[in-house]
C-alpha cells in the first residue's frame, strides 16, 4: 500500500513526503487542496483494494468523500485569507 500511495502522489505531481505527510510545504498543499479529487480517489481505490475484511466500501466511501470536503474548506478559508490584509 506504501508503494501504491507513493506513485499516486508522483503521478499526480507530489514528492514523496507530501504522500506521506514528511513535506506537507505550501506549494504541494495548495495543489491538493485546489483539486483534491483525484488524488483523493486514487487513495479511495487503494484503500479498498487493501481493505480489511470488516471495513466496508462505503465508510471508505464515506471517509475520502469528507477529506475532500475538508480540503476543498481549507482552500476557500485561505484563499479568503489571502485576499485580506492581517487587520482585516
Amino acid at each position: 500500500m506504501y508503494n501504491e500511495i507513493e506513485t499516486l502522489a508522483k503521478d499526480n505531481g507530489l514528492d514523496r513526503g507530501a504522500a506521506f505527510g514528511g513535506k506537507y510545504n505550501d506549494k504541494v498543499a495548495r495543489k491538493v487542496m485546489e483539486n483534491p479529487m483525484p488524488i483523493y480517489n486514487g487513495v479511495k481505490d487503494i484503500l479498498k483494494a487493501r481493505k480489511a475484511p470488516h471495513i466496508t466500501n462505503e465508510y471508505i466511501d464515506k471517509l475520502c468523500k469528507d477529506v475532500v470536503g475538508v480540503m476543498k474548506s481549507w482552500n476557500s478559508f485561505f484563499s479568503i485569507l489571502q485576499k485580506k490584509t492581517p487587520t482585516e
